[in-house]
């Protein structure tokens, strides 16, 4: 999904691309590089090829298989495919576009060139089902277009080339080794960079949509229904911004939600550059800033009994020049404080009956795994109308946590 969005630099220890070759069964030849770049470089030597081709145009059992090879000093990273057709001499169109790159010892962070090479073999595959792209393509325009692979992605991290007349396709190197976030319809998501940078870099045209409204307080369900996109494509794109660094999550904010402090807040306490951001942060408009003392004692102030709204109404954020929404957002986004949320529960042998919106709920759904917030948002009922309902029904427990 994503484009060009904050792709991993191209000088961090990520080993550089040698060069990218394309490769195909010739039926007088056999297995065979067409051609590659740089071109005037040799990666494997004739007789070295000839060794492992059989893992670069393979035989059955490793097609669609992410293959690598390691040769001394270089590794072959490739993804071999075989399209079946009468229009092929021997049945069958055998190829392999595979990136060289450099054999680092105790450095395997050539992984993330792995879901590069896979897309660019499955987009590749597909125009030579529909159009025959690659069988008919002449090998200048192939060349070219690995050049620009090759040149993007050694500069930049990322690159996005054209493939016939108007299928793109987007690669950036992204660490696929951090942890994936699960991105709920409940979820509010916040951006973790400047939006017009962001826009200006962006090829993605859901995340373009998206990214404008994005301000930490509303969720993706309302964000997908603003910008007019399938809550599941957003939900994906937003997951693959997430991974790239571009956006983060946090629980969409609610005054009869309950806060508490983690351990992070003694940190706030002793930086006093991260001091200094939640002032500016949280300061209401056209007032002097707030004292950090202040802002800091009504952090210690929540707790797990009582709800933002009683939290806001006894000690008065606002009559401190602190906007207690952005200060409770900021601190989320810090890990200063976390929220108290319900688990509803279903006590076994039960088969509780709701009425009204509350019945459009999945019971099978209330097993602890899923906060009242969440199965809100999804099912399209108001939370408190759905609290109330659990609360009042002796067939369901709420576990607070």
């Amino acid at each position: 999904m994503l484009a060009s969005l904050v792709p991993l630099s191209p000088n961090c220890d990520v080993p550089p691309i040698l060069g990218i070759f394309y490769a195909k069964f010739d039926s007088q030849l056999g297995p065979r590089i067409v051609c590659q770049v740089p071109s005037d470089k040799q990666f494997i030597e004739r007789d070295v090829f000839d060794t492992v081709s059989s893992f670069i145009i393979t035989k059955s059992k490793l097609v669609d298989q992410l293959v690598k090879v390691n040769l001394a000093g270089v590794k072959i990273i490739g993804y071999p495919k075989a399209i079946p057709g009468n229009q092929y001499d021997r049945n069958a169109y055998i190829f392999n576009v595979c990136f060289v790159v450099e054999n680092v010892a105790n450095n395997d962070r050539d992984y993330v060139y792995e879901p590069l090479v896979e897309k660019l073999a499955k987009s590749l595959e597909m125009l030579e089902r529909q159009r025959q792209f690659l069988s008919k393509q002449s090998l200048p325009d192939i060349s070219a277009m690995l050049a620009k692979l090759y040149n993007e992605l050694n500069e930049t991290g990322c690159s996005s080339i054209v493939l016939g007349d108007h299928y793109q396709v987007h690669l950036a190197l992204l660490d696929h080794r951090l942890p994936v976030p699960v991105v709920s319809a409940s979820m509010a998501p916040v951006v973790c960079a400047k939006v017009d940078k962001l826009l200006l870099n962006c090829s993605d045209e859901v995340l373009r949509r998206l990214l404008p409204l994005i301000n930490g307080f509303d969720s993706v369900a309302k964000l997908s229904s603003a910008a007019k996109v399938d809550i599941e494509i957003a939900k994906r794109c937003l997951t693959d911004a997430a991974v790239a660094g571009v956006v983060s999550f946090l629980p969409v904010l609610q005054y009869r939600s309950c806060y508490m402090v983690t351990p992070k807040i003694g940190t706030l306490y002793r930086d006093k550059a991260l001091q200094t951001q939640l002032c500016q942060t949280v300061k209401l408009r056209g007032v002097e800033m707030p004292n950090f003392s202040d802002i800091f004692r009504l952090l210690c102030l929540l707790k797990p009994s009582q709800t933002m709204h009683q939290w806001s109404c006894t000690y008065s954020p606002r009559n401190y020049r602190v906007h207690e929404g952005k200060l409770i957002q900021f601190a989320l986004f810090k890990g200063l404080i976390r929220q108290i949320c319900a688990y509803p529960i279903v006590l076994a042998n039960c088969n509780p009956k709701f009425e009204g919106s509350v019945s459009r709920i999945d019971c099978h759904q209330l097993d602890g795994g899923k906060s009242i917030e969440e199965l809100s948002v999804n099912a399209n009922v108001h939370c408190l109308r759905a609290e109330k309902a659990f609360k009042e029904s002796p067939h369901v427990v709420l576990i607070w946590k």
